[in-house]
């Protein structure tokens, strides 16, 4: 199983033309300088932005189809995103923050926070459920938004800077919590402006300049 991406979309002044795969199980790391259209990328495969050309499949199944007009919407994707904001709902609990999408789905309120409760468990985050975003540090609001993408079971998780917000002690947490994910099955892509953790924690490095991949390798 792998995630096929080979799409071409014009972005303000960028024009994305790029083609890979991820496999289920591996990490790939995006890197490239501002504005070369990484996050770009990301909100192309979550289906947040639709492809002008090309096609976005998992396993087969397609996303996104230009020349078909088949388009998945972003609901429709086994897939979580985690943004480098994390995007904590302020009004709602750890808890109900981490079974937010669980509820989206149709699960009932008492099986989405307990399955909120087993992942806010492996992430190390169990003492966090009854507080409420704003009390959060860093390293723990993004713990919280980890736990959210995982509770949904996602075939394929993104991460847009996940630590590019943390100080050194959140940082490294946050490394190994992300570095505990790489025995699932789920693909995952990560962009990133750090070389350190794009070599430390991924299985493939794609280099993007001016919207197109220049570099494929491993670390």
């Amino acid at each position: 199983m792998s995630l096929l991406i080979d799409v071409r979309r014009h972005i303000g002044a960028t024009q994305l033309d790029v083609q890979f795969t991820v496999a289920a199980g591996e990490t790939v790391a995006i890197v490239g300088p501002n504005g070369a259209g990484k996050t770009s990328l990301l909100r192309v495969v979550a289906g947040l932005i639709s492809a002008d050309e090309g096609r976005i499949s998992w396993d087969g199944v397609v996303w996104d189809d230009a020349s078909s007009g088949e388009f998945f919407s972003p609901e429709q994707r086994p897939l979580a995103y985690v943004f480098q904001d994390y995007a904590l709902i302020e009004h709602l609990t750890v808890g109900d923050n981490v079974a937010f999408g669980l509820r989206a789905r149709g699960v009932r309120r008492r099986r989405a926070r307990e399955r909120a409760q087993e992942v806010l468990d492996v992430v190390g985050g169990s003492d966090l459920v009854e507080r409420m975003p704003s009390s959060l540090s860093g390293g723990e609001a993004q713990t919280v938004a980890i736990a959210r993408a995982l509770a949904t079971e996602p075939t394929v998780m993104l991460f847009d800077e996940p630590f590019a917000a943390l100080d050194a002690s959140a940082r490294a947490h946050a490394r190994r919590l992300f570095s505990s994910m790489r025995s699932s099955s789920v693909a995952r892509l990560i962009v990133t402006h750090d070389a350190v953790e794009a070599l430390t924690l991924a299985d493939r490095i794609v280099v993007v300049e001016s919207g197109s991949v220049v570099q494929i390798g491993t670390p």
